[in-house]
């Protein structure tokens, strides 16, 4: 007589096998994780040098276990070192970026100067159109530039104007609407702004705003102006 084999015996030593075929590739995956992971650290530590194991590239804090007697608080002066490198890396290759665009454009054969009967049409980068610039890349930061440096001219040509004391300030805030505001924002719904052209525009108006008043700013740090 056959004994009878129990529902199932035969699947187990596949179960098994599978279980066994997936903890194995788990592990696996986890050494792949923790050689990038380690590969990430030496990146970060050459990169960032004053960095710790109780700093990130943010230069904040990271969450570690409190078991861990290494963890050593992040230095002031790393962080600030950072962020200024951060800040100059930022900068170089935004620079890199708009000299990469300028060969872009100066390579193609659209803006190759035109040969006419007295002699060649160039390639011109920014174009008034207007009273506005258009830029060869489409952005704004030439024209806002611009429309500042007018402004500040306007400011500076009526400094002592707005220095008179026998003048009343409301009529000096006409005039700054008239004749400075109105050289800085004159055509503004058209651009693009991005958030330092806010920054760029806010310190001109406070700026202004201060050489009206009759405000330095040893008034306004100390005063909280």
């Amino acid at each position: 007589m056959r004994q009878s084999t129990p529902r199932g015996a035969k699947a187990r030593p596949r179960i098994v096998k599978l279980s066994r075929v997936a903890a194995g590739a788990e592990v696996r995956e986890c050494s792949s994780y923790q050689q990038e992971d380690d590969e990430d650290d030496v990146a970060n530590r050459e990169m960032y040098p004053c960095s710790g194991p109780g700093l990130d590239l943010a230069g904040r804090t990271a969450v570690q276990s409190s078991d861990r007697a290494d963890v050593k608080p992040p230095d002031v002066n790393c962080l600030v070192t950072s962020k200024a490198d951060r800040h100059l890396a930022s900068a170089e290759r935004a620079k890199k970026k708009a000299e990469l665009e300028k060969i872009r454009y100066f390579s193609l054969d659209q803006t190759q100067p035109i040969a006419v009967k007295d002699g060649f049409v160039t390639f011109t980068m920014h174009f008034k159109y207007l009273g506005s610039f258009i830029s060869y890349n489409l952005r704004d930061d030439f024209d806002i530039d611009l429309r500042i440096k007018k402004a500040d001219m306007a400011m500076g040509a009526l400094k002592h104007f707005f220095n008179n004391e026998h003048v009343d300030t409301y009529t000096k805030h006409l005039i700054f609407k008239a004749i400075p505001l109105n050289l800085l924002l004159w055509g503004c719904e058209t651009w693009s702004l991005r958030e330092d052209h806010y920054v760029k525009l806010e310190s001109f108006l406070q700026r202004s705003i201060r050489n009206i008043l009759n405000i330095n700013m040893t008034q306004v740090k100390d005063d909280h102006i």
